[in-house]
């Protein structure tokens, strides 16, 4: 977790927990109306929005997960839709858990105060972690379906069952290492407030931090920022426009096909062009907002800061949770496999026929 995204954290959780903001103490009107609304903006998305985003990104992706596992593995796009899936709802329930201190804090600063920083210590990496290889696999998935496209007779020689394990398995060690010095940025201590007798637990940064901060700042905010956004969405969007190109060649030579294997793999593709689109209208809003929001942190006032990083919570959500809809929308097979496991009536309907034959 870097620097920027602690401080922004910090100034999220103040701004939600402090009644002494100094906008609201403010003598002119306007700033108390803006700071209002600012307040009123927040609670909307912080505390309903991105949490019903955050239930569906659960539910969804569990969804995905169990329906993908029953169709197996012998096929390429399930195995990273598959493991898709399970970032995805890591990202979901660690993102739900990051939010759940605001609305503790509605009853109780300090107990919500001490959640936040279980979660900055031990939660918020594994948040970072899971964002990022979903956005690394997304990327995969552009690259698998760009040589599905445009080398048709090559993609299974090329991209094995085998080989894409081996890549996911590299992608998970990949993002790990990138992430391994979050570890040691944060550790957690206990205060006690002496005049009420209260223990509270409290987040600090570590002297590994403050011996390398420059260091750090570097490498989290221009280094490995790019590698696993800047470069993911350069790959997503020369892909996904190598895709679109070939297919809009290939569109006369689809239409005269009726092979059921031909109108399958046209649907996948669709499906996965879908995904990838979704991605790049998530991640290129949020990839600007990022060194907006640490070069320009001055800029802005502290209600602003804490809009834009719900912002890109929920954007980052919504990338998450709309997978489910997609999959279960354009692909027949696994709208079918949805029926089939999880429509209960239907089930019964037809225990019940078979039961008075």
């Amino acid at each position: 977790m870097i620097e920027s995204a602690v401080t922004n954290s910090c100034a999220c959780y103040n701004n939600l927990t402090s009644s002494n903001h100094t906008e609201v103490l403010s003598s002119d009107p306007k700033l108390v109306a803006y700071s209002q609304i600012a307040v009123a903006v927040n609670f909307y998305l912080n505390y309903i929005l991105l949490h019903l985003l955050c239930f569906l990104g659960v539910v969804g992706n569990t969804l995905n997960i169990i329906i993908l596992w029953h169709h197996g593995f012998s096929d390429t796009t399930n195995i990273v839709l598959t493991s898709l899936s399970f970032t995805d709802l890591v990202f979901s329930i660690t993102q739900c858990l990051c939010r759940v201190y605001n609305i503790v804090a509605l009853w109780d600063p300090v107990a919500a105060y001490s959640l936040y920083s279980y979660y900055a210590t031990y939660l918020s990496n594994i948040n970072q972690i899971s964002l990022a290889l979903s956005i690394l696999q997304v990327a995969l998935i552009s690259i698998e379906r760009f040589i599905a496209v445009w080398f048709p007779f090559h993609v299974s020689r090329l991209l094995t069952t085998k080989r894409m394990k081996c890549i996911l398995v590299f992608l998970y060690a990949y993002t790990i290492l990138l992430t391994a010095p979050d570890n040691f940025i944060i550790s957690l201590e206990w205060l006690v407030i002496p005049f009420t007798n209260t223990t509270y637990a409290q987040f600090r940064f570590t002297e590994f931090f403050y011996n390398n901060r420059n260091n750090i700042i570097v490498y989290s905010s221009y280094i490995r920022n790019n590698l696993i956004g800047t470069v993911p969405l350069a790959v997503v969007l020369l892909s996904t426009c190598m895709i679109i190109i070939k297919m809009s060649m290939a569109s006369k030579n689809l239409k005269k096909m009726s092979t059921s294997k031909k109108v399958k793999e046209t649907k996948m593709v669709k499906m996965l062009l879908v995904v990838c689109i979704i991605f790049i209208l998530v991640l290129v809003p949020t990839t600007v907002l990022d060194p907006v929001s640490l070069i320009l942190a001055d800029m802005f006032t502290q209600d602003e800061l804490v809009i834009m990083e719900c912002v890109k919570g929920i954007l980052y959500q919504i990338s998450a949770s709309a997978n489910f809809i997609i999959y279960v929308s354009m692909s027949s097979k696994f709208a079918k496999t949805y029926r089939e496991l999880f429509c209960w009536k239907r089930c019964f309907v037809n225990v019940l026929s078979d039961s008075n034959i």
